[in-house]
Order: C-alpha cells, then sequence, then structure tokens
C-alpha cells in the first residue's frame, strides 16, 4: 500500500494529521492540561493553512458528544470528541450512553495525567496532575464502549487509531474509548509515515446498508431508524405495524376528545380547574384513571 510522509514536530501533531486523513471534519473537544501539544498542533495547521479536523471549543462535555452524536446522524462518518482526563470523561458518560445505545460511531478520546512526575516535555507540573490520576479511568465507561486503549508510543499511532475507527464502524456501530497521555502526544518528532489511501474506506458520507452505497440524507437516517425499530420487533413480518390499531381505538380516541379536560387556568371555582377547590370536581386518582384509559393499544 502506498504510503505518505510528512512533517511534524509532535506525536500530537501526527495524530491530527492522521485523523485528517482520514476524513474527520471536526475535534470537538472541552480541553484541560492535557491539550497543551494540541493545542500547538492546530495553531500550526492554522498557519499551514489545513481546515479540518476543525477545533469545535463545547463549554460541556455532555454537549460535545451530543454534537459528534448530531454529525453522525446526518454525515454517517464517524466522529471524535476529547475531553480532560477522568473529570471530563465523567462529565460526557451521559452522551457516550446515548452513543452506544444508537450505535453511533465516536473515538471519544480524552487526556490522561502524566505518568511521568519529570524528565520528559509533558511531565506532571502542577499540583492537579496529582490529584486527578485515575486507577482505571476507562472503568467509567467499559461498559457503553466497543473497544478502549491508552496509546503508549509514537509507534503504534496508525495502528491504535486505524483500530479505533475499524471497530467504531463495524456494525453494530458504537463509541470507542481512547486515552492520550501527555507525554507521548508530547513526545518530540520530525515526521511522521502512515498508509494513504486508508486500508478500508468508511463511506466518507455514504453509507452501507443491505449491501448497497447509497447518500445519507435526514430521510435516509429516519428510514434507518425505522428499519432498526422493526428487525428489533419481536414477532412479525418487516411489513407489520408496530403497533396494532384498532377500531374500539379510534372510538376511545373520539371519547377522550370529546371528554372536557382538568385545567390550571380560570377562576379557581370552576368545576374543571386542576386544583379542585370547595364544591368543585377537581382532580382525583378516579378521573386520572379514566383519562389513562382513554386511549389504548397493545404491542
Amino acid at each position: 500500500m502506498a504510503r505518505k510522509t510528512i512533517d511534524v514536530e509532535t506525536t500530537a501533531q501526527a495524530y491530527l494529521e492522521l485523523l485528517r486523513e482520514r476524513g474527520i471534519d471536526y475535534f470537538f473537544a472541552n480541553a484541560g492540561t492535557d491539550f497543551a501539544p494540541l493545542i500547538d498542533g492546530f495553531a500550526r495547521f492554522a498557519e499551514q493553512g489545513k481546515q479540518t479536523p476543525k477545533p469545535i471549543t463545547v463549554p460541556h462535555e455532555n454537549a460535545a458528544v451530543a454534537m459528534a452524536h448530531g454529525y453522525y446522524m446526518v454525515t454517517g462518518k464517524p466522529q471524535v470528541v476529547m475531553v480532560h482526563v477522568n473529570v471530563g470523561t465523567a462529565n460526557a458518560l451521559n452522551g457516550i450512553i446515548n452513543a452506544a445505545r444508537d450505535h453511533v460511531p465516536i473515538l471519544f478520546s480524552s487526556g490522561r495525567t502524566p505518568l511521568t512526575e519529570a524528565g520528559l516535555p509533558g511531565s506532571r507540573d502542577i499540583y492537579i496532575h496529582w490529584a486527578q490520576e485515575a486507577f482505571d479511568q476507562a472503568g467509567m465507561v467499559r461498559e457503553y464502549v466497543k473497544w478502549d486503549y491508552e496509546l503508549r508510543n509514537f509507534i503504534q499511532l496508525e495502528s491504535v487509531v486505524d483500530r479505533a475507527l475499524e471497530i467504531a464502524m463495524t456494525e453494530p456501530r458504537g463509541p470507542v474509548y481512547l486515552t492520550l497521555p501527555r507525554e507521548v502526544l508530547g513526545e518530540p518528532q520530525t515526521e511522521f509515515s502512515m498508509t494513504s489511501p486508508a486500508r478500508r474506506d468508511r463511506g466518507h458520507g455514504e453509507e452501507q446498508r443491505h449491501g448497497e452505497l447509497a447518500p445519507v440524507t435526514a430521510d435516509g437516517v429516519r428510514a434507518r431508524e425505522r428499519d432498526d425499530r422493526r428487525d428489533d420487533h419481536d414477532g412479525g413480518a418487516p411489513d407489520e405495524p408496530l403497533v396494532e390499531h384498532r377500531e374500539e381505538d379510534e372510538e376511545d380516541d373520539e371519547r377522550a376528545e370529546q371528554r372536557p379536560q382538568p385545567t390550571a387556568r380560570g377562576p379557581r371555582d370552576a368545576e374543571l380547574h386542576g386544583r379542585g377547590a370547595e364544591g368543585g370536581r377537581g382532580v382525583t386518582a378516579d378521573s386520572l384513571a379514566t383519562s389513562r384509559g382513554a386511549v389504548q393499544c397493545r404491542m
């Protein structure tokens, strides 16, 4: 396979170049002290006029994952999110659970408290680097990601990132987790060689389903969601509706529309005031039960 060699100054710059080569458009992030080598890499990208991946600073980690989730729904392409060590990982957890349940391929990464106390670029230099040490940082997300790993050195960078993207995009799709120690990101380099194009085509805006490639559109995403729900439906052919509609349901609907409902508006002594009043009807357990039973459907 053909290889591409570029000049870089650090492992972090090589990481960004690799993401760019693999078709990543945006880098959704909430930064901390572990981001210094990456910020330097983005500054170099700006000098060179490189537009992707474009860094997007997001005030909260959960929102960063949600933005990546939404962008995948539109493009069908894997997304990248990075947060700050263990605390950022914890803040992003709800979003990762959503991505796991919705089969969204996100390369979810975080910094890792520096491993060394001195002697290397990126070694610990402020008190928080001891306070944020975690025995098993990935343990917070392991139940909700398909794979997790910690980058150990520059040599394995391409293999690790390609494996992460490949696992995330393999059906059933889902997020993966990669931790990036600051010493590894800040390690000085001179050049980086990578396979170009990538070993496998991951679609780049197109999605493969049922053996055919088709452009990803909003309508296509909704159609896929309907297909997934239908596939998950226990019993019944694919063309059967998920909810069986009965004639008596229509009659119940009509009665429900005709029945006046309690409201919090209007005079307090009105018969249908939601809070009720002395001599008024109010809302009782029986009336609520009747309202719930007005519309019925059977799964």
